[in-house]
């Protein structure tokens, strides 16, 4: 009698979870749109980071050249290409799996400062 008890509890867990999965929330949004944004995002961090090269990117960007000279030096100038590039990918991309090798990239970039 347990047994059977708990094979209809677990059913009805797996129903729940399959309904809550299935729901679409308040904020959810096409995959095509959400690589959009991520791509138009990359895009406009390139631009602000290529005008902070130059002092034109206002108080934020000063700062944003601050803070990315100082955790990566020379690399920093690489940042607006890399940037263009990765808006670039996440168009154009049907894989949902980019951002690890993404953040992998980053990260390696600081090896380039200390490179002969």
């Amino acid at each position: 009698m347990a047994k059977h008890k708990k094979q209809k509890n677990n059913k009805k867990i797996v129903k729940e979870k399959e309904r809550k999965k299935d729901s679409p929330s308040f904020f959810a949004l096409p995959f095509d749109l959400k690589r959009w944004i991520s791509g138009v995002a990359m895009f406009l961090v390139a631009i602000v980071i290529a005008l902070s090269f130059f002092g034109l990117a206002g108080i934020a960007g000063n700062k944003i050249f601050e803070v990315l000279t100082f955790l990566t030096g020379k690399t920093f100038f690489v940042f607006p290409v890399i940037f263009f590039l990765l808006g670039i990918t996440v168009i154009k991309t049907q894989s949902k799996v980019i951002w690890y090798p993404l953040l992998l990239s980053i990260r390696n970039l600081r090896g380039f400062k200390h490179g002969k």
